[in-house]
């Protein structure tokens, strides 16, 4: 056999064995009834839904709730309520992932977007969403709160966009957050002339890469403004806060402070403060402030 006949007889192998495979091929129709998905869709995917079940660990949210079982939730549509709280979280070892999704609900008394119940709740970490309206939009209520609040837009609270109000042993982080419109647009019903974007009145908070925008009143008498508040005055409870890399702005001069931190042992840094009349309050200058 000359090199160009065995060249030839290699080249037709593949051939050959191609032919043959699709001679002896099962059938190629596609059986009987409707074809199913046997997994995720793209929006579950891309928009992080669960899939039926909650195949991956995490417990879809569609309407007002109240949490008492730790675990990992997942808002799916948008939450509108017509009073109280849109959220509660009444247990420790919780994730709440907004999910883009936004809560809102009307700026009246003892409401909140999400608020805290348990005197005790510990590891309570709340992102990725807007809440707008409420008296608080984000309410951290007990004495051992341990929380992380991140990549979150509020507008439009009535009195504060993120409060911690006072007690020993809070933990509350606060990153990458805007804080907007404090004070919403409608004329105070409780007397509360105190209008703060954020007020943390416990030690060993962290307030950074956070944006608060404008801050207004509509009740009677004279407010007190204060974006950014870490009113934690004991030296012994209220130490170990830092404020960093934050902005407050106001649109107009207004007669207030941009960022206070009560306690000496806090420290204020590389920070921008707008239009307030008086920008920073107490705590230790850190540097690189404007």
């Amino acid at each position: 056999m000359n090199r160009n006949t065995k060249n030839a007889a290699l080249l037709a192998i593949p051939v050959f064995l191609f032919t043959a495979a699709w001679l002896h091929a099962g059938p190629l129709s596609p059986p009987a009834g409707p074809i199913a998905s046997t997994g995720r869709t793209l929006d579950e995917i891309f928009n992080k839904i669960p899939a039926t079940g909650a195949a991956d660990g995490r417990i879809p949210i569609s309407t007002s709730t109240t949490i008492t079982v730790p675990g990992s939730y997942v808002l799916t549509s948008n939450i509108t309520v017509a009073s109280g709280s849109a959220i509660t979280i009444a247990t420790s070892n919780v994730t709440l992932d907004l999910n883009g999704f936004t809560i809102s609900g009307p700026a009246t008394i003892n409401s909140a977007g999400v608020r805290t119940s348990n005197t005790t709740n510990t590891d309570i970490v709340i992102r990725n969403g807007t809440v707008i309206g409420f008296q608080a939009g984000i309410d951290l209520v007990g004495t051992a709160i341990s929380v992380s609040i991140e990549d979150m837009v509020i507008r439009q609270s009535k009195h504060n966009g993120i409060l911690a109000a006072s007690g020993s042993g809070k933990l509350v982080r606060v990153r990458r957050c805007s804080v907007l419109d404090t004070g919403a647009t409608t004329t105070a019903a409780d007397g509360n002339t105190a209008v703060s974007a954020v007020s943390i009145a416990s030690g060993n908070a962290l307030v950074e890469d956070t944006h608060v925008g404008r801050l207004m009143y509509f009740g009677s008498g004279t407010a007190t403004f204060r974006g950014i508040s870490l009113n934690n005055s004991s030296v012994v409870t209220g130490g170990g806060s830092i404020v960093q890399r934050c902005t407050v702005a106001n649109d107009v001069a207004l007669t207030g402070t941009g960022i206070l931190v009560a306690n000496p042992a806090n420290v204020f840094r590389d920070n921008t403060v707008l239009l307030f009349s008086t920008p920073y309050t107490g705590g230790t200058n850190g540097g690189g402030n404007f």
